[in-house]
């Protein structure tokens, strides 16, 4: 159908169009996302859609949480519920939550037209249940550091849910990259085992690789094999030429899941007693070794 209206629009917009429009809403061509904001009826009612509207129902109103990630950092985040600060206080939909709490203008940064919590505010806002997959996925992707997300904390020193986010950034204070990483460091950490590092670099002969948990005298790589990281064929080939690479570097590779992480430190300490006994010959060589 011909019309001079934009896939989503806000009815206020158009001021000269507001018989047309309820014209087509009475004909069933356009529905409303939200007060005063519509959309043709064969447009999907995705996300981007919803944040659309949003933007278009509220200009003044600032992504937080999933939202805010989802559409700053981490396009792939699962999310069901649009949470924003703004001045409208009412939640005409169910998929949408407001509030009306104070953001600092530093924690907010631009996407397009809208605004949004910066990664670090978005990930301190996506902890307030207790899951803490936010911290180690933008730690993995590089997008924030555990002193920016500190540093938000207490800027909203005052929001609920602040004492579980405490907890959950102790533990991750040696830069976990998945909560598998996160859940080990806490067990070597109580077992007293040290002289471990975390993604730490390794130079072999198919370029720098990462191990999730290296002990570099003894030369062991920890490898934490989380299903959601691994699952994919070209993560599943490359794993395994990675690990190839650190054994030909001489590093010893351990592999753990979720199911046999509770063989992490008896092995660990098992293995450690047996390569101080045993030290190996490392090759000297530019290329091999961290």
């Amino acid at each position: 159908m011909n019309s001079p209206l934009p896939r989503i629009f806000a009815r206020k917009d158009h001021p000269t169009s507001i018989g047309h429009i309820d014209h087509l809403l009475h004909k069933g061509h356009l529905r409303r996302i939200l007060p005063g904001v519509y959309t043709w009826s064969g447009v999907e009612d995705s996300f981007a859609t919803r944040a659309e509207a949003v933007w278009l129902w509220d200009p003044n109103a600032i992504f937080l949480g999933h939202a805010a990630a989802k559409l700053t950092w981490w396009p792939q985040c699962r999310i069901e519920t649009i949470l924003v600060t703004g001045t409208r206080a009412r939640c005409p939909q169910p998929w949408l939550r407001v509030t009306t709490k104070a953001i600092p203008e530093h924690l907010v940064i631009d996407v397009g037209r809208a605004r949004a919590a910066n990664p670090a505010l978005s990930v301190l806002e996506m902890t307030s249940t207790g899951d803490g997959n936010a911290i180690c996925e933008a730690l993995r992707r590089g997008v924030s550091t555990l002193a920016q997300v500190n540093g938000a904390l207490e800027q909203m020193k005052y929001s609920n849910g602040n004492a579980m986010r405490r907890v959950l950034l102790h533990e991750s204070r040696d830069a976990p990259w998945s909560p598998l990483e996160r859940e080990a460091h806490t067990l070597l950490r109580a077992a007293r085992i040290s002289g471990w590092h975390t993604n730490y670099p390794v130079s072999t002969n198919v370029g720098r690789c990462f191990v999730d948990v290296a002990l570099v005298v003894e030369r062991i790589a920890i490898e934490l094999d989380g299903w959601e990281h691994h699952s994919q064929r070209g993560a599943f080939d490359s794993d395994r030429l990675r690990w190839n690479a650190l054994t030909v570097a001489r590093w010893e590779v351990l592999h753990f899941t979720h199911r046999t992480l509770d063989q992490l430190v008896p092995t660990v300490e098992q293995r450690v007693r047996d390569r101080t006994r045993r030290p190996i010959q490392v090759r000297n060589s530019g290329r091999l070794g961290p």
